[in-house]
């Protein structure tokens, strides 16, 4: 057999690395987050839903699972998120997220109890009530709108810091920040609480040593447009997702966690 060249043995050998990487890496973990504003994917099933509910999916099917409901169906009588939500069949469909797509797609009906995994969010209830807790080492100032790391100030993307929630093991935080002035407005009866018109920064730091995982993404959207906008975690941790207010659109981030999160 003709032994090859060194720029043979070149080509095959970048060859080889292309099918192997495709192989061992996962579909979300192929590209680099994100430096453009991310693209808000349709949900035109959701008018009218309050609480937004992720659940992991599964090989062959979706990556992630989305659904909006009633806060009366998703809270007990204790006011707490449950495991399984029980009046699922209000007409409300669950979409599928498959990583780096354009589009959700709607699912069969029974596709959320098909799943089994668990289906609370990982920011509950820090969603309501984003200074319930802090989270670890972090220090969130809710007057000032600013971060500190075991007493040392957080460089955020954005001027003023207005979320920050833990995720499900606490090993991370996503951080919403904005440039321009804040309106404290009301957080309560039903008001927006505080929000700007200006560039919305979407962040992730590491809880192990006060960094931030990959760069930061501005979204298109703000807290003057979208009441209440904050980011909410899959339970595995490969997404965040922001919904808008009216139950229309979403934003899924792709997460890459254990990247860069070393003491």
């Amino acid at each position: 057999m003709r032994a090859l060249d060194r720029h043979q043995f070149r080509r095959v050998e970048l060859s080889a690395l292309v099918v192997f990487g495709a192989i061992a890496m996962p579909a979300c973990d192929r590209r680099p987050p994100p430096l453009r504003p991310p693209v808000p994917l349709k949900t035109p099933g959701w008018a009218g839903g309050e609480v937004l509910l992720l659940r992991a999916g599964r090989p062959g099917q979706a990556d992630l699972l989305l659904r909006r409901i009633r806060s009366e169906a998703a809270f007990g009588s204790g006011g707490g998120l449950s495991g399984n939500p029980a009046p699922f069949a209000d007409g409300r469909p669950t979409y599928g997220y498959t990583c780096g797509a354009a589009a959700l797609q709607e699912l069969a009906p029974d596709a959320w109890d098909a799943v089994g995994s668990a289906s609370h969010n990982c920011d509950e209830p820090s969603v309501r009530s984003p200074t319930a807790s802090q989270p670890g080492p972090f220090e969130f100032d809710t007057r000032g709108h600013t971060l500190t790391y075991r007493k040392q100030p957080v460089a955020a993307a954005g001027k003023h810091v207005l979320r920050v929630v833990p995720s499900c093991s606490l090993r991370y935080v996503a951080v919403l920040s904005a440039d321009g002035r804040i309106d404290e407005g009301l957080s309560f009866l039903g008001g927006r609480g505080p929000h700007s018109a200006g560039t919305h920064y979407h962040q992730v730091f590491s809880t192990a040593n006060g960094r931030p995982l990959g760069t930061s993404v501005p979204l298109p959207w703000t807290t003057r447009q979208q009441q209440g906008l904050t980011p909410r975690w899959s339970p595995d941790e490969r997404f965040i997702v922001y919904a808008d207010s009216d139950g229309a659109e979403v934003l899924i981030i792709e997460t890459n966690p254990g990247e860069g999160d070393q003491g």
